[in-house]
């Protein structure tokens, strides 16, 4: 009861702001003159190729799904993640959030939920290694067989792929959390598994500021509404996401139905995300399940970075490329120091700022 009193009174006070706020255009469709080639960035010698803060370990990342459901608040380990996603799972706006380590190992993280193949795509674009707790199935088709894919593209479970649900000494159900949300494994032993393998991880790294961006454009607040049925209107609450700059940090705060988002094992801090950015995607399913007919090419992107707005758009020219982003000049946009949250979203998605 009192995190939903807590969540109606953060939207209560957001909402005579957003009524001032500007709707961006719901549109996979994008006039950023894309160029042919983008460069690699170099690595910097002692920062992180994903934070671009300072960083003298191995880079060997791992990607983890977790729950996007109220339930499943406040996540074990989300704090150490350098990339948090907001990815759909289902019809209906319901998503999962996907947990990028690299600068940081957590011993413990959670709670695991299962795969869906857009994750896997998201997993192709770094080369990390990926956790999860079950998938659809084994028996199902193509474009939503998550151990087909990771196969096809020289994944091998407990290797570079772990599967909660299976035996292993790196995972167990953790107290303080109901099921299906309990499940949690250490992060830093699993990378360990994936150096053993023999993989090999080639950083692909970010492009960092040096200055705050040019936009005069302020984005305070942002706000991306999720709809259970997008011609009724109605809102999926618990997939909604709001946003709130935090000028003394430079940073956002994320709010979801839970509350103020934090990790477990740091209720009093808010997590800080750096850059906030929305991706619009095309994605169609097979029953219930989604998966992304397009994950390669170019898209929409809404960019926000230390309280300013950017229109953009992403790009990913091949399976072992990452989504490079970049601004309405289709330059490589230069991102702050620090945590990054993607939320990708449709057509039926509104996104606002102000």
């Amino acid at each position: 009861m009192k995190k939903i009193l807590a969540f109606v009174l953060a939207i209560a006070v957001m909402l005579p702001l957003l009524a001032m706020a500007t709707v961006l255009e719901p549109s996979f469709k994008t006039n950023v003159p894309i160029r042919e080639e983008y460069p690699a960035n170099p690595l910097v010698p002692g920062f992180s190729p994903t934070t671009g803060l300072p960083f003298s370990g191995i880079y060997a990342p791992v990607l983890c799904v977790f729950d996007n459901a109220p339930n499943a608040y406040p996540h074990w380990g989300i704090g150490q993640a350098d990339i948090v996603y907001q990815v759909p799972n289902m019809g209906g706006g319901a998503t999962k959030l996907l947990a990028f380590f690299s600068d940081n190992m957590p011993e413990m993280a959670g709670g695991f939920r299962s795969a869906r193949t857009p994750f896997v795509d998201f997993t192709f674009s770094w080369g990390a290694s990926f956790v999860f707790a079950g998938t659809p199935g084994k028996d199902v088709k193509d474009n939503i067989n998550v151990y087909k894919k990771l196969r096809d593209n020289g994944y091998r479970f407990d290797k570079t792929y772990f599967d909660v649900l299976g035996n292993g000494t790196y995972h167990h159900i953790e107290k303080g959390k109901r099921a299906p949300h309990n499940k949690v494994a250490n992060i830093a032993q699993i990378q360990a598994m994936s150096l053993i393998s023999g993989r090999t991880f080639t950083p692909q790294p970010f492009k960092f500021a040096k200055s705050e961006p040019a936009s005069s454009i302020l984005a305070n607040q942002i706000n991306v509404t999720l709809y259970i049925n997008a011609k009724e209107r109605r809102i999926n609450e618990p997939n909604s996401s709001y946003f709130v700059y935090d000028a003394a940090n430079n940073a956002y705060t994320r709010t979801s139905a839970w509350g103020i988002n934090v990790d477990e094992g740091n209720r009093e801090e808010p997590l800080l995300f750096s850059n906030v950015i929305v991706m619009r995607m095309r994605y169609d399913y097979v029953k219930s399940y989604i998966f992304l007919p397009e994950p390669l090419g170019s898209g929409r992107a809404e960019i926000f970075i230390g309280g300013k707005y950017i229109p953009g758009a992403w790009v990913r020219p091949t399976t072992e490329s990452r989504y490079i982003y970049v601004d309405e000049a289709g330059e490589e946009i230069a991102l702050n120091p620090g945590k990054t949250f993607i939320v990708v979203v449709n057509e039926q998605a509104k996104v606002e700022y102000q």
